[in-house]
């Protein structure tokens, strides 16, 4: 499955370069937080020392010089040969250099901080509490993991705050969304919704229109392209996480619906090679048509994409519906924190950060 063509993948990765330097820094920032994430507690000294270091990131200004020197410092990164990437080969290239490097935080962000310095934007290895090299084709690794980061490290680039519009509906990582009478609208909050998610979001609007899911959709989307707006027709109802946190699971009718569509959506997304975020919150039932309607069909990136994609309908329920409320509380972060302004908790057991 693919959502951006090769060749605009590589050149989000080098409009790195053209980020500001806040911007920069603040991603290569919580590409150490992350890799923090993966050292094992038990490993006392390793531990020690990036606690130590991410709380050092976390609690003084955030400088330049102070993340290359502790990304310099962690990483233990000797003098030597770098890895070298071409225009004409950089996912692959990407997914080379990282096949060879042992899955250490310490090699990883070594990596990181060289596409770094050379300009590239760094990638992501440890994601979703798993290390996520996995692949046969160096440049199938190069790709999801280039797209993890421009879907979702990109998040940090050319960010601003939510908007305080009296109508505002809902903010997102990504985007604002502002209800005005029958119809939404998402503002971009980033650089990876404006360039990236809004855009796609649309072109999956307008693809699935013409399919059998026309009507498990918003409808009368359109886009502005000035402002990368997205705006489609408000969907009254609860969504799923809403129900959940009700104290109520959802009842027989919104089950046998939910697996009606749950099916229906993965011929459609297998079929056109899309890759849709299938959680609880992005479903509403629609009580006057007695359905689900996905509400967001903006694309995610393939690495965490499987347990959307379990075609056994109960596995997929239980683990992503039923489960939902458990594993918020037991894995606080189970994908990538984006931010980098809380401070490491010594006492508990993960990172700190959202679900």
């Amino acid at each position: 499955m693919t959502t951006l063509p090769d060749e605009v993948l590589k050149d989000h990765l080098r409009h790195y370069a053209a980020f500001a330097e806040a911007d920069r820094t603040r991603i290569l920032a919580a590409v150490i937080k992350n890799y923090g994430r993966s050292v094992d507690h038990s490993d006392l000294d390793r531990d020690t020392q990036w606690r130590a270091a991410v709380q050092d990131l976390t609690t003084s200004p955030l400088t330049a010089d102070l993340v290359e020197s502790t990304a310099r410092l962690l990483s233990n990164r000797a003098t030597g040969p770098r890895p070298k990437f071409r225009p004409q080969s950089l996912l692959a290239d990407i997914g080379a250099a990282v096949q060879q490097l042992p899955l250490s935080a310490e090699h990883q962000l070594g990596l990181a901080l060289d596409m770094h310095e050379q300009g590239f934007a760094p990638v992501l290895t440890y994601a979703f509490n798993q290390w996520v090299t996995a692949g046969v084709e160096a440049k199938t690794v190069g790709r999801c993991l280039a797209e993890l980061t421009v879907m979702g490290l990109y998040r940090l680039a050319e960010a601003h705050e939510a908007t305080t519009d009296a109508a505002l509906f809902g903010s997102g990582s990504a985007a604002d969304v502002i209800r005005t009478g029958s119809r939404v609208r998402k503002h971009p909050r980033n650089y990876a919704a404006r360039e990236v998610l809004l855009p796609l979001e649309f072109a999956n609007y307008r693809l699935l229109a013409q399919t059998r899911l026309h009507d498990r959709i918003p409808a009368n989307a359109d886009f502005q392209p000035t402002t990368k707006t997205l705006y489609h027709d408000y969907v009254p109802g609860r969504d799923g996480v809403a129900i959940l946190k009700s104290g109520f699971l959802p009842n027989r009718q919104q089950r046998i619906d939910l697996r009606r569509l749950h099916s229906a959506l993965l011929r459609e997304l297998l079929e056109y090679g899309l890759v849709l975020d299938l959680h609880p919150g992005n479903f509403v039932w629609d009580d006057h048509g007695d359905r689900w309607v996905l509400v967001d069909i903006g694309p995610i990136p393939v690495i965490g994409s499987d347990e959307y994609f379990i075609e056994d309908f109960s596995a997929y329920y239980t683990n992503t519906w039923l489960n939902r409320l458990t594993r918020e509380r037991v894995e606080p972060i189970r994908s990538i924190d984006y931010s980098i302004e809380f401070p490491l908790d010594a006492t508990a057991k993960s990172w700190p950060g959202a679900w």
